[in-house]
């Protein structure tokens, strides 16, 4: 009998899905989820996720809030950008900054 992986279930790979979410069935659906545990540095600020990064970054640079939500990871970090409702813009270093993207850790 063969042994079904950890990773991605045998009727997945049978159909190529992989269904990304922190509810997934696999360790790497879950992962591969901005919900996910996964800490990274961008800009000298560490974030534990990148749902915190996402949502930290819709408060004011140089906010508590952006600070304290860097560091949250899944619904906390949802939860707390949602206090933001109706924002239209997000200034990440200066609106001459377009590159960051590329700079993560």
């Amino acid at each position: 009998m063969e042994q079904e992986s950890k990773f991605i279930p045998q009727s997945e790979i049978e159909k190529n899905i992989i269904n990304i979410g922190s509810r997934g069935e696999t360790e790497t659906e879950m992962m591969l989820s901005n919900f996910a545990h996964t800490p990274f540095k961008l800009d000298d600020v560490h974030y534990e996720s990148v749902e915190g990064f996402w949502q930290s970054i819709k408060f004011p640079e140089g906010s508590k809030e952006r600070v304290e939500t860097a560091e949250f990871i899944g619904g906390k970090a949802k939860r707390a950008g949602k206090s933001t409702r109706g924002i239209r813009e997000i200034e990440y270093q200066g609106p001459e900054n377009r590159s960051w993207l590329t700079r993560a850790s």
